[in-house]
């Protein structure tokens, strides 16, 4: 059972991870390993059955870490909502394509939109 989870642990690490797109919660936040590495590093020291609440327990810390991640990146786009370049100033970089697009409207009537990012 212990050869088979690490398999499928390397497996993943392999040939799935890579391609996911983004990067396990847990690392991220804490600056530590990867679950998949910690979990393999615990299967290979403990066996899955023995080292199945280590497992649990690093699993629910991703699931935290997670959370944590998900309010920082919504306290950031709220602080981008309120925040508008200066739409007289040009080197803001305020142009049509960072601003919005339809129906936005700028301060200065000459220029097209308001500057809200995205």
């Amino acid at each position: 059972m212990d050869y088979l989870a690490i398999l499928l642990i390397r497996f993943y690490q392999r040939f799935l991870s890579p391609h996911k797109g983004f990067r396990c919660a847990h690392a991220l936040v804490h600056q530590g390993t990867s679950c998949s590495q910690a979990v393999l590093d615990i299967v290979k020291n403990d066996g899955v059955w023995r080292g199945y609440q280590q497992i649990k327990s690093r699993m629910h810390a991703c699931g935290q870490a997670y959370i944590t991640l998900q309010q920082s990146d919504n306290q950031d786009k709220r602080k981008n909502k309120t925040s508008r370049c200066d739409c007289g100033d040009p080197s803001a970089g305020c142009d049509i394509a960072s601003c919005g697009g339809k129906g936005k409207s700028c301060d200065a009537p000459d220029l097209a939109c308001d500057c809200w990012p995205l």
